[in-house]
């Protein structure tokens, strides 16, 4: 095990914490082979260290501050040695890095510090004003009294009493003691203006990365820093501190909640569940006025549920969003030097929808997940690659919601949560990830004279852990680490089930010149041997017309009308649709190519998991024959639609152009 351990002097107390499990000689495979028997043989333990101590399970390190374990900065190398009487013996060494000596500019002035303090500044009694504190009493009689007023984006504002404070130009600054996030800054100071009438100092400001103004200096998560709960008003309005590893209550949405209803379009999340209980540990460093490296760690349950129901009317396809949840909270991580260093770490949760659907219809299903998980990110400037993840995930068993719709046509939809989370060290660097559970439907189904006859669904449910990292100013470190599932599951449903009579390919349109011929097929499955028989607009067609095709040879004008076919296996019978056979006199008219019918595989076909969402499923698309004209549109031909639709009350955005009657429109647009 490593560890990297900020410390704040080179001669210290530290008190260091064994989370490790102990193993004895493999002579005694049993001793130790739990915590709980562990625990309970330490009782007999005899600790030669009288640094050690034993107490409630946990072995503790007290080093009392006589001792320097190193210098700033240097690795410490630590061996826990386990003996028993019998000679059997176990070594269990780490590393750990100690703080690097705090280096920063010498034209530097924090408002809120002591410092500040001393020089006039008045602080009001607000919540971040304890940290102030922690450096002892301030003579509050020193200087002319002064506050700091407003903070603007590129402007600090202060107003005092008697005489304008000396802020000079060049001078770095940043805030102990905001009142919201807003007041937190680190800046550099470009101009100053007063104004005595109104007792009012304005100094221009730029931004400034935190490694601007640090040469050397570490900083962690510890008993000394403190969290801040932001109120609707985004000011700070609670306080509450932790140890070492922050720990938050379970934050989340767990609603039912109608994202929208409007066209035609009704989804409902019946269930929505995010709740996350997270644990947060974070340490960084910065040598050379850079971000050297950054540690963070994000942990804890997470459970999930998404169950959407989704009605549809129409022929549609959209994509919509909303936020169901957003919160955030702020963090006084400690200092380096006289630096305030400050986290922000926000959570939000949006439900997303997107669907592609020719159809009347309403779908539900849905999944509900529960999982141990953490991801951890290190970051060292240099290294190849410089930013490493570390997720993990423990699943309990998922627990797939049935699929109920009532559909005519094809669909696919999906339907998601996505919580991002965030950790952002102010004016330095971001860690974000998200959380993406969801829903995913494609298929198709058919209705013939009101009852569902064939149905073909897949259905997804999963969720992946995204994660990036990057330093301010300088943009992503390296692109975002790969996704990581954190549980994927596939199930499909069909209908009807093996072994019924079912019809997978109705018959089609059938358009031929006389003398021509005509034919018409129907696909069907079943687990019997099926019977067929064919009907012309409604008259049973006797002798030879009993098998999965007909086929009409030297068409005449009284064979135009309807077709279908009345299907018989094991008891069951099934009616195909109608199918519209039409007749024409003539050929081919004049100017116009025939386009024969056919079928085609609509979607996108190179690869399932790339396009987009209304490419998919792919799918077998018929075509009746039609004709098209062999020349493209002349000139005169869009004149004589445009003028008709014009004076019709329609209106042309950009009309089309031609360079001559007889030559081919163009520019027109969809």
């Amino acid at each position: 095990m490593s560890c990297w351990w900020p410390v704040n002097t080179p001669i210290l107390a530290v008190k260091i914490t064994f989370f490790t499990h102990l193993h004895a000689a493999t002579e005694l495979p049993t001793l130790f082979a739990g915590e709980a028997i562990l625990k309970t043989l330490c009782t007999f333990f005899t600790l030669t260290n009288t640094n050690l101590t034993w107490t409630n399970g946990v072995l503790t390190f007290i080093n009392g501050g006589s001792i320097p374990l190193g210098g700033w900065g240097s690795n410490v190398l630590a061996s826990l040695i386990v003996a028993d009487t019998l000679g059997n013996r176990g070594t269990n060494t780490w590393s750990f890095k100690l703080e690097v000596q705090p280096q920063v500019v010498t034209n530097l002035f924090v408002f809120g510090s002591p410092q500040a303090q001393r020089a006039g500044q008045r602080i009001g009694n607000i919540p971040t004003a304890a940290l102030a504190a922690r450096f002892g009493p301030i003579p509050m009689s020193d200087g002319d009294p002064w506050t700091l007023e407003l903070v603007e984006s590129n402007r600090l504002v202060v107003s005092y009493t008697n005489t304008a404070p000396g802020f000079a130009t060049n001078t770095y600054v940043c805030n102990l003691t905001p009142v919201r996030p807003a007041d937190i800054f680190n800046r550099k100071i470009t101009g100053i203006t007063n104004d005595p009438g109104n007792k009012r100092l304005t100094l221009f400001t730029i931004d400034v990365a935190l490694g601007q103004m640090v040469t050397n200096g570490s900083a962690t998560l510890s008993p000394s820093s403190v969290i801040y709960q932001i109120g609707p008003n985004s000011t700070i309005s609670r306080v509450f501190s932790f140890d070492y590893q922050m720990t938050f209550d379970s934050i989340g949405v767990d609603t039912n909640v109608t994202l929208f209803d409007q066209d035609g379009v009704t989804l409902t999340l019946e269930e929505a569940k995010f709740l996350f209980t997270p644990s947060l540990a974070l340490s960084l460093e910065i040598g050379w006025f850079e971000l050297q490296r950054f540690e963070s760690t994000l942990s804890g349950r997470l459970e999930t549920a998404i169950v959407p129901q989704l009605t549809i009317t129409g022929d549609l396809s959209d994509t919509n969003q909303c936020e169901l949840f957003s919160h955030w909270w702020l963090i006084y991580v400690g200092q380096i030097g006289p630096i305030p260093v400050w986290l922000e770490f926000n959570f939000g949760v949006t439900a997303e929808v997107g669907y592609n659907l020719s159809a009347n219809a309403t779908m539900s299903t849905g999944v509900r997940q529960n999982v141990d998980m953490g991801f951890g990110v290190d970051y060292v400037k240099g290294r190849s690659p410089e930013l490493q993840g570390h997720p993990f995930v423990n699943p309990e068993p998922i627990d797939p919601i049935p699929f109920t719709y009532q559909i005519n046509g094809s669909a696919s939809a999906y339907a998601k949560i996505t919580p991002q989370l965030g950790v952002r060290v102010n004016s330095l660097a971001g860690l974000y990830a998200n959380i993406d559970p969801r829903v995913e439907i494609a298929g198709n189904a058919t209705i013939n004279n009101g009852q569902l006859t064939s149905a073909d669904f897949s259905l997804l449910a999963a969720a992946d852990l995204n994660v990036g990292f990057s330093i301010l100013g300088v943009g992503n470190v390296d692109p975002p680490l790969a996704a990581f599932p954190i549980f994927n599951y596939r199930w499909s449903t069909n209908y009807p089930p093996p072994g019924q009579l079912t019809i997978r390919t109705q018959p089609r349109r059938q358009e031929v010149v006389v003398g021509g011929s005509a034919s018409f097929s129907v696909d069907a499955v079943a687990g019997q041997a099926i019977r067929y028989q064919w009907y012309s607009n409604g008259t049973n067609l006797m002798l030879g017309n009993t098998g999965p095709c007909l086929t009409l040879s030297f068409v005449n004008l009284s064979h135009a009308g309807t077709y279908s076919v009345k299907l018989t296996s094991g008891g069951q019978t099934l009616w195909s649709s109608t199918a519209t056979l039409a007749v024409r006199t003539s050929t081919t008219p004049s100017g116009m190519a025939l386009i024969p019918a056919g079928s085609f595989t609509m979607g996108n076909c190179m690869d399932p998991n790339e396009g987009w969402s209304e490419e998919l499923p792919l799918h077998s698309v018929y075509v009746s024959g039609f004709y098209m004209d062999v020349n493209l549109v002349s000139y005169s031909q869009w004149l004589t639609v445009y003028n008709w639709a014009t004076s019709h009350g329609y209106s042309f955005e950009y009309g089309a152009q031609g360079k001559a009657a007889n030559h081919p429109a163009h520019s027109m647009t969809w």
